[in-house]
């Protein structure tokens, strides 16, 4: 038995061209999806609301799965290297962050309104639209042409951190972000992880700031958050080791038979 594939080369197997029309088609898709989301919120007036920005982005979720299946490839393979959701990772995932929101959010200066509910609900899907994009199409879109997992997960990370409209400071909080949850794309083989956590970091900040996330960040929050992204993807990695099958399994099977 061969060890499992890493998660970046599960496009690797066809032609160099059939990875450019994939990315071709997941701009096209992408910008199709946003262009239609903005039109319709403009239209209700409610353009310039952080919901609606984070409701764009939701929308936006098609876009990588598309842009696959056109491309003429399983579309699963976006979601895990097993191309389904590995819902035991999405449970533990989910009861470390759960503790941890429930652990660092100051409830006490929390004003309870319809509009974080719509947060609730709609994060989620935020967050992994984000990652199917820049932690799962492009990485494995990449992955066709180089097999290196440094040059797969870096290819995205500029076009990532560009789209937060912050001072460097802050930046540099979502740089560190984004090479956590790529280590943690790459280390467990799927999304399923960095999913939960994007969309829990993201819904800590509307709670505590619905009507719009903070753009200016000083050096203590960028230590604070910094150190909390990295202890949290630590306490994922270690509760989600990926076990790949040992190589040399079937030498040792031979030998008994």
């Amino acid at each position: 038995m061969q060890p499992s594939p890493d998660y970046h080369l599960l496009a690797a197997d066809r032609p160099w061209w059939r990875a450019l029309i994939e990315a071709l088609l997941l701009v096209a898709f992408f910008l199709a999806f946003t262009l239609a989301a903005v039109a319709f919120l403009d239209v209700t007036g409610d353009m310039d609301s952080q919901l609606a920005i984070v409701l764009s982005l939701a929308l936006t979720l098609p876009a990588a799965f598309l842009a696959a299946r056109a491309a003429g490839r399983d579309p699963a393979l976006l979601v895990s290297v097993a191309g389904r959701v590995r819902w035991p990772i999405v449970f533990r995932s989910s009861l470390v962050m759960l503790l941890l929101f429930g652990l660092t959010t100051p409830w006490e200066d929390i004003d309870f309104t319809p509009i974080l509910l719509m947060y609730v609900l709609i994060t989620p899907f935020q967050a992994a639209s984000e990652e199917f994009v820049f932690r799962g199409a492009i990485p494995q879109i990449v992955g066709t042409w180089v097999r290196s997992p440094w040059v797969a997960y870096a290819v995205p990370v500029i076009p990532f951190v560009a789209l937060h409209e912050y001072n460097w400071i802050g930046l540099t909080d979502i740089l560190v972000f984004t090479l956590c949850v790529s280590v943690l794309v790459w280390y467990t083989g799927g999304l399923e992880a960095a999913v939960v956590m994007h969309a829990f970091n993201n819904i800590s900040v509307f709670f505590i700031e619905p009507d719009a996330s903070p753009t200016e960040l000083g050096w203590v929050d960028l230590a604070f958050s910094s150190a909390f992204t990295i202890g949290t993807t630590l306490l994922l990695l270690a509760i989600n080791r990926r076990k790949r099958p040992d190589p040399t399994s079937h030498i040792v099977q031979d030998a008994v038979n």
